[in-house]
């Protein structure tokens, strides 16, 4: 009889570990997507860095925000690559010219 009035049905012990669980979860989630999106701008940026990648790319200066995710890029460097943007994107193409 004992046994039977201290035994807690399963459902309300599942409801109460996850209860539990949730706000860890919750703040890990939160935690991750902020890193994750924080990483992923950064690695996107940085293909701006690469001449194949941009030669397949072709971007255009809106792309070129995206290395404020880098801390070195200020405004003024960021509006200065954006002018910069025709000439190094056609080199790619006048490397291909000159090997081919």
């Amino acid at each position: 009889m004992l046994a039977t009035q201290v035994t807690i049905p399963r459902q309300q012990m599942t409801q109460y570990a996850h209860r539990c669980v949730q706000p860890g979860l919750d703040y890990f989630k939160d935690q991750m997507d902020v890193k994750v999106k924080e990483a992923l701008t950064a690695f996107k940026a940085a293909r701006l860095f690469s001449p194949q990648k941009v030669d397949s790319m072709q971007p255009s200066t809106a792309e070129i925000d995206c290395l404020s995710a880098f801390p070195f890029f200020d405004d003024d460097s960021i509006t200065k690559l954006k002018e910069e943007l025709p000439l190094y994107l056609s080199v790619p193409t006048q490397m291909k010219t000159f090997l081919c």
